[in-house]
C-alpha cells in the first residue's frame, strides 16, 4: 500500500514538474536540467534507491572531452542513475521513442542529444553535434550495447562511442552499473529498494590512436565488461 501511494505522488508531481522543466529549458537549459535532476533524485530516494559512486580515476582527473561509456545496459533506470551520478558537464543520448514518452521522456530530452534511428542523416548530424560538444570540453553519456540485456549477459557492442572518442582524441571512461537491474528488473515496472553502485573505471586516452584501431578498442571494452560482469555474478549477494 505504501508503494502505491509513493507511485501516486510521483505521478501527480511529474506533470507539473515536467511542464516547469521543459518551459524553463526555452530560456535556461542548465536550470531546466537541474529541475529534471531534482525530480529524478527525489523519485529514486522516495522509492528507496540509493546511488553510490566508485571512481577509479581519483580527484585529480579532469572530466573534459570524455565519452562516459556504459558497459552493461540492464534496466530502464540506467539513464536516471547516470544523470545523477556522473561528472558534469554531461549530456546523454536518447532514442526518439524514449524521448517522446509523455512528461518523463520530455524531461530526459533536456539532458540528451536525441537520435532518430530511422533517419540516418539526422543520426549522423547528431553525432557531429556530439563531437563538437566533446571537443568544447563536454562529456557524453552513452551505452555501448545496442539494447538492454534481459539476463545480465553482455550483448554485442556498437562502435559509435569509440569512434566519437577517436574523432575527438579525448578519453573513454568505462562505466559499469552494479545492482541497477535489481532495483528495476528487465520487463518489470516495480522499483525495489536497492543500494546501487556506479563504477567509473580507469579512463582510456584516445590521444594518438587511429580510426583503424577501433575494433581492438571495442574488443578490449567487451573483455573488461565480461570480467566485471563475471566477478559480480560470482560474488555473494549483500
Amino acid at each position: 500500500m505504501a508503494y502505491f501511494f509513493k507511485i501516486l505522488l510521483l505521478i501527480v508531481l511529474i506533470v507539473p514538474v515536467s511542464i516547469w522543466a521543459c518551459s524553463t529549458a526555452l530560456f535556461n537549459l542548465k536550470r531546466a536540467a537541474g529541475i529534471s535532476a531534482w525530480f529524478n533524485r527525489f523519485a529514486l530516494h522516495s522509492l528507496g534507491v540509493e546511488i553510490v559512486v566508485e571512481d577509479d580515476n581519483g580527484p585529480d582527473f579532469e572530466y573534459k572531452n570524455c565519452v562516459l561509456t556504459l558497459l552493461n545496459q540492464t534496466s530502464l533506470l540506467d539513464g536516471a542513475v547516470g544523470i545523477l551520478s556522473l561528472p558534469r558537464p554531461l549530456i546523454g543520448i536518447a532514442n526518439i521513442e524514449f524521448a517522446l514518452l509523455p512528461f518523463y521522456g520530455w524531461m530526459i530530452m533536456i539532458h540528451s542529444f536525441v537520435i532518430i534511428r530511422q533517419w540516418p542523416r539526422q543520426a549522423l548530424r547528431t553525432i557531429k553535434r556530439m563531437e563538437s560538444y566533446l571537443s568544447a570540453g563536454g562529456n557524453v553519456y552513452v551505452s555501448i550495447e545496442g539494447r538492454r540485456s534481459a539476463d545480465r549477459q553482455i550483448l554485442p557492442y556498437k562502435k559509435g562511442p569509440v569512434v566519437m572518442a577517436l574523432n575527438t582524441q579525448g578519453h573513454i571512461v568505462p562505466i559499469f552499473h552494479e545492482k541497477v537491474r535489481d532495483a528495476l528488473p528487465y520487463g518489470s515496472l516495480r522499483v525495489r529498494p536497492t543500494r546501487v553502485k556506479v563504477h567509473l573505471l580507469k579512463a582510456i586516452s584516445m590521444k594518438g590512436k587511429k580510426y583503424r584501431e577501433r575494433d581492438k578498442i571495442v574488443t578490449d571494452l567487451e573483455s573488461l565488461a565480461r570480467k566485471m560482469n563475471n566477478n559480480l555474478m560470482l560474488s555473494p549477494s549483500d
